[in-house]
């Protein structure tokens, strides 16, 4: 990033927290008529997370700095909520204002309504999203199957973010749940942790105890090419996964196969080996006519290219379900989908998962983390 672009993003960044500042410190400290310490502690608190705020995620993200980017995030996460919350108490206030309420009372109310929903919210978003991981359940219907594959079960995780708040003990507790499981074939999706390689190696090893008879299987995510592709596909390598990039790899029972294609992320800069631009022409290239397909892609609008080779199955993360509330629709708006089973081509079924771990802030609001477990059925 040139100089310039860079004043410009830091210059933006300090503009949006100044945006994300104001309704609260508006609707919750300054209309409502508290006292005077109350009012002054407000303002301090948030003129100075304003201006805290981008610092922390500059220093901390941008130098791979755990402590400062855990508390810039936290902060994110919390300011976020009570911009879209002053937003929406103020509106039903407005209406209660309409109907005859009185002024004074109605601000009050206002101001507390915000500040309870967002600590509940905050609460429980933080528990979600810390605390154990929900395995989903779903059957995926493939015409002409193999017999062999019927009734067989793929693990789906992805998006693990390992990072200060997500590290060696969490990543243990999600191989023991994908272990207790028991399946066929497991898959990673991408962007697999965040920060320093040196701090994150440790969890990511815990990959390797991950058992699956029929193989496991591993793409890059856009997070990889934010710290070291190159690094995470050696260890991978090294932990026993099969990493597929811009490739396939046959699974097979008896005489039956099924193919297991990789393609890298759409922001691969293509620099080096481990950081080609993803080409689904080259990854399917010698897979047998009439072979059953399942793509493994970070980004559910890598879609395209599952339709357009008339793949069966493509399995992917990247949006995290929206993570929090209302993201959602920002995400679903740039990704097309946001989580679950859909039929984007004739031939082509897509599933996203809402993401195991979380990037950011640490919370998950309506957006709980999952481990899919895929079986694959007959048509």
């Amino acid at each position: 990033m040139t100089r310039g672009r860079l004043l410009i993003f830091i210059g933006v960044l300090f503009i949006v927290s100044a945006i994300l500042h104001v309704m609260p410190l508006w609707i919750v400290v300054l209309a409502p008529i508290w006292s005077t310490p109350v009012k002054v502690a407000g303002i301090v608190i948030l003129c100075v997370g304003a201006l805290a705020m981008p610092i922390l995620m500059i220093f901390g993200h941008g130098q791979k700095r755990d402590l400062p980017a855990l508390i810039g995030d936290v902060w994110l996460g919390a300011v976020w909520q009570f911009f879209v919350w002053s937003v929406i108490c103020e509106f039903v206030g407005f209406i209660a204002w309409a109907f005859g309420a009185d002024h004074g009372a109605r601000e009050r109310y206002v101001a507390l309504a915000c500040v309870v929903i967002v600590a509940g919210l905050l609460a429980g978003g933080a528990i979600t999203a810390l605390g154990r991981v929900g395995i989903r359940h779903v059957t995926i219907r493939l015409d002409r199957l193999p017999q062999e594959f019927d009734g067989r079960t793929i693990a789906h995780i992805t998006d693990t973010h390992l990072s200060l708040a997500l590290g060696e003990r969490w990543m243990t507790r999600i191989v023991q749940q994908v272990n207790s499981l028991s399946p066929d074939i497991v898959c990673h999706t991408g962007d697999l942790a965040d920060g320093d390689v040196a701090r994150r190696t440790d969890a990511v090893s815990a990959l390797g105890e991950i058992r699956a008879p029929l193989g496991r299987f591993y793409i890059t995510g856009n997070h990889e090419y934010l710290s070291d592709a190159a690094y995470w596909v050696a260890h991978m390598r090294k932990l026993g996964w099969t990493v597929l990039q811009n490739a396939h790899a046959m699974v097979r029972i008896g005489e039956a196969n099924l193919a297991m294609v990789g393609i890298n992320d759409l922001t691969a800069p293509g620099n080096d080996a481990a950081s080609d631009r993803p080409d689904i022409d080259k990854a399917v290239q010698g897979i047998p006519a009439g072979t059953r397909t399942v793509l493994l892609a970070h980004q559910p609008k890598q879609v395209r290219d599952a339709v357009h080779q008339e793949l069966d199955l493509q399995l992917s993360g990247h949006t995290h379900g929206g993570q929090i509330w209302p993201f959602h629709y920002l995400v679903r708006a740039e990704q097309g989908a946001l989580s679950g089973l859909s039929r984007p081509g004739p031939s082509t079924q897509l599933y996203i998962s809402r993401g195991t771990g979380f990037w950011g802030p640490p919370f998950r609001i309506g957006a709980p983390p999952e481990i899919a477990l895929i079986t694959l059925r007959r048509a």
